[in-house]
């Protein structure tokens, strides 16, 4: 038998399927990042009021500490990438789990931040901050071992840019075509 049919049995022996196997590294992982988010949403707190973007720091910087202090991080951001676009896989779930503590408390200061942004809206801004956030750090990942671009974007930069962005978006104001989505969706559900 070959070493990968080998891996292969064993991973499906001990957690049943793939998506069991996917489940429980990404648990993992999470677990990991989200301890890193709780530390430093607690620095910030103790400092005085989070700022939006220190929020979106919090979220951002420990999964860049992933990516880069731990063994096989750099995968998991590209793995992360692959699993939000796939559909049979709920990254919403993800983040709804007792593994993403620090991202709802994230989201909840952020939203009162900006009451001027309806819920709806906000929740709709903040899942796509998440997901625009692994999709920038997976492309680095990415860029970094092609050997078909020479463009090398440097950690700390694609980070303040990012964050930058993320922060940018959340506080935007409504545009004329949002408001009618909403007005058109209260119609509709009344």
């Amino acid at each position: 038998w070959s070493s990968d049919v080998c891996s292969s049995d064993l991973a499906h022996y001990h957690f049943g399927s793939k998506d069991a196997l996917i489940e429980a590294v990404s648990a993992y992982r999470l677990a990991r990042v989200n301890l890193r988010r709780m530390e430093r949403l607690a620095a910030v707190e103790s400092r005085g009021a989070p700022t939006l973007r220190d929020l979106m720091e919090v979220m951002v910087l420990p999964m860049v500490e992933e990516m880069e202090q731990t063994a096989g991080g750099a995968n998991y951001i590209q793995v992360l990438a692959q699993l939000s676009g796939h559909p049979a896989h709920d990254l919403a779930k993800l983040v709804r789990s007792r593994n993403a503590e620090a991202l709802q408390r994230c989201s909840k200061i952020a939203a009162s931040l900006v009451p001027e942004i309806p819920q709806r809206v906000f929740e709709m801004r903040f899942g796509l901050s998440i997901l625009t956030a692994i999709s920038a750090l997976a492309n680095r990942e990415r860029m970094l071992s092609s050997p078909l671009t020479d463009e090398k974007v440097e950690m700390p930069m694609l980070v303040s840019v990012l964050v930058d962005s993320l922060e940018a978006s959340l506080r935007a104001p409504l545009s004329a075509s949002t408001r009618a989505e909403l007005q058109l969706g209260t119609k509709q559900r009344a």
